[in-house]
């Protein structure tokens, strides 16, 4: 049962979600910026334009951490397939010990919060 493909697959939705979210945000920006700028004389107008330029400047900012986070999370996840592939035995006793570990503390968690 090797769950790498869906863990592969979150964790590339989880990037095109963050890039979505940047697109989204920029357009808002500049929707504000545009907004602003009907709206001030040229002195303020200026103003805005360093406003949109930062924006701009943090949004490609942000599309180049997400691109660095889809990066580790393939190289993690061609660590993990690799490691599996060479270790199978070991990659399931590992998985075993989480899922025991993890149910231990849903159980205590379970239970405190009945308490």
């Amino acid at each position: 049962m090797d769950h790498t493909p869906e863990l592969h697959d979150a964790l590339k939705q989880q990037a095109n979600g963050l890039a979505q979210r940047a697109d989204d945000a920029l357009s808002a920006v500049s929707d504000h910026v545009q907004d602003l700028r009907a709206r001030t004389p040229k002195a303020l107008s200026r103003a805005a334009e360093q406003v949109e330029l930062l924006a701009e400047r943090g949004l490609e900012r942000a599309h180049e951490l997400k691109d660095q986070a889809r990066h580790q999370a393939e190289v993690v996840n061609d660590r993990t397939v690799s490691y599996i592939r060479e270790e199978p035995v070991k990659a399931v006793l590992i998985a075993a010990a989480a899922g025991a570990a993890l149910a231990a503390l849903a159980g205590l968690w379970s239970r405190s919060s009945r308490s």
